[in-house]
Order: structure tokens, then sequence, then C-alpha cells
């Protein structure tokens, strides 16, 4: 992303209220040429927000940067317990990438001295290829000393079907995390919810994790956040929903606007079949949804509202 429209939407985000920015894509945040900027601007900043690395190439300087960062969040994907499994998942890399890794999640854990904050957060992400490592990436987690770990079921693509998890498979990953569970308790380590939310909605015939689930949830994701290419481009939620481009316009006259309005009240309203067009043609409830990146808080939201009114759906 342009570095002048990274830092009028920072800007704009805090001044329209924001509490959050996590900074996420296809690439390596920490490989931005203004990452430092971006990370001494939230530094300053009441509001929080959430770095997702690979941690290969996390350099000294970012390291240091970061433990001064209390309001960040810092996710490190990792998927692997075994080095041979994270070359697997990762075509064209070579050598000990894994310990590398381990090295600087470790090094990111001891530049806080002593704090837990920023939190530190491992991201397993399992699949057919992976899954009978569940137990040794806790242990993992608990040796390299972080916070909070998030297991959660790779999206399937059409050229990864082979990394679906059949039912039986399904089965034993379930029974080991209850061993997972009870390692990170003793050792005082979180575990995110994720997985046992995908557990009770998965498809094993297609690998969605949440199928079927907002044909009976609310999706109020729109109420909660916005997801901003680095095109400009705006999306509804974190799939391919593009309303506006902030090249354009400023992000509360997206936020505020009569298009959002609307597609907020009918995502809402997808359990009673509802469904809206979008700018490009698309479908507001697609086959996306399927495969959410946001069942969670959506779940969470409706725990919420359950508490609040005494009505709502059991989606555990």
């Amino acid at each position: 992303m342009d570095a002048k429209l990274l830092f009028r939407l920072i800007d704009e985000a805090e001044e329209l209220g924001c509490e959050k920015i996590p900074l996420v894509g296809a690439g390596e945040p920490t490989l931005h040429t203004a990452f430092p900027r971006v990370i001494e601007r939230f530094i300053e900043s009441p509001m929080s927000f959430e770095v997702f690395s690979n941690a290969i190439t996390l350099r000294d300087r970012d390291r240091d940067l970061l433990a001064r960062a209390e309001r960040g969040r810092l996710y490190f994907s990792v998927s692997a317990a075994k080095n041979e499994t994270f070359l697997a998942q990762r075509p064209g890399m070579t050598g000990d990438l894994l310990a590398r890794v381990e090295n600087n999640v470790q090094a990111m854990v001891e530049a806080r001295q002593g704090k837990r904050a920023p939190w530190i957060i491992i991201v397993n992400v399992i699949n057919a290829g992976n899954f009978r490592e569940v137990i040794p990436m806790m242990e993992q987690a608990i040796r390299l000393g972080v916070d909070e770990v998030q297991y959660k079921l790779t999206e399937i693509a059409d050229f990864s079907p082979d990394l679906i998890l059949s039912r039986e498979q399904l089965q034993c990953l379930d029974l080991e995390m209850r061993h997972v569970k009870n390692l990170a308790r003793a050792a005082g380590v979180d575990v995110q919810d994720n997985l046992d939310v995908q557990l009770k909605w998965v498809n094993p015939k297609n690998g969605n994790y949440v199928d079927g689930l907002f044909d009976r949830l609310p999706c109020r994701v729109g109420y909660e956040f916005a997801r901003v290419r680095r095109d400009g481009l705006v999306s509804f939620c974190c799939g391919l929903k593009f309303f506006h481009n902030l090249h354009q316009m400023s992000l509360a006259d997206h936020w505020w606007s009569a298009e959002m309005n609307h597609a907020r009240r009918v995502a809402v309203r997808f359990p009673q079949g509802r469904n809206l067009l979008l700018p490009d043609g698309g479908l507001l409830r697609d086959e996306q949804c399927d495969y959410c990146y946001n069942y969670i808080l959506n779940v969470h939201a409706e725990e919420q509202w359950t508490a609040l009114t005494g009505e709502g759906v059991d989606v555990r």
C-alpha cells in the first residue's frame, strides 16, 4: 500500500473512533518500507493494532520497536512443529527455516523484558499435512513463552483438495485438542476458540469450515470493521465484496454511506434468506461466507446478544 494512503487511513481511523487496526496481507507486512514509521505512529496512538507476520524476516530493528508497542498484538504464522512440515507448506523454501522462526519469536518474547505486552500469538493453520502435530505445536508455544495460540482449519482452495481433513482425521483432531487445552491451561497459555466453532460446522466433503453457519447466524461484521486493500478498494468484510475506493473518498464517508448501512441491514438478515447484489455483480451472501474469516467475531457477537436478550442461536 502506498505510504501516503496508509498514513491517511490511520489518521482518519483514529478520528473516526476506531479501536484497532490489523496490518495483514498476502505479503509480509514487516517488509513494507514504511513499517517502522507505522509502528512509531501506533505507539503514539490510543488505538491498538495487530501485525500478522511469518517471523522469517523479523529484523532486530523491528523487534526492538515492536517491544515498545504495548497496545500491539503480534500474530506469528507457524503451523508446524517439524521443519519438514514447515517446508512442505511453503513450496520453494529451503533450509532450517522453522529454527529461524522459533528463534525470532523467542527473541521477540525476550525483548519485552518480562512484560506481557505486546501480546504474542502463534497461529497454527491445521490441515491433513500437519494435524498430527497439534500437541507438539502447543509444546513449542510453551517453550517459546508466547501468550496465546490460535488453531484454525486451512481455507481449502480448488488447488489444494488434498489438504482436506477426513471425518476420521477431524475426530482425531478433536480428541487431541482436549490434551492441547490441558497443556495450555497448566502453562498459562490462552487458546483461541476458533477451532471449537469450526469443528462443529466443517463440511468434510469440501473442507468449508463454517458451511451454512450464516444461514442460521446474523452477520454483524459490517458494524465492526472494514478491509482496505492496497489499491484503496474497501470491502464490506475480508471477502472480495468491494463498495468504494478510498483514493476517491474518506474512510468516514465510506463508513457512514447509505450503501454500507443498507448492506449491514441485509447481512443481519442472512438467516431470513436476504441477499444483496454488489456493485461488481457479485452477492453479499456467497460461497465465501462458508469459509468466512470472521466467523469467530460473529459467534462472539451472537453470544453477547444472547446474554443481553435471552434470544439467539446456539452456534457451538
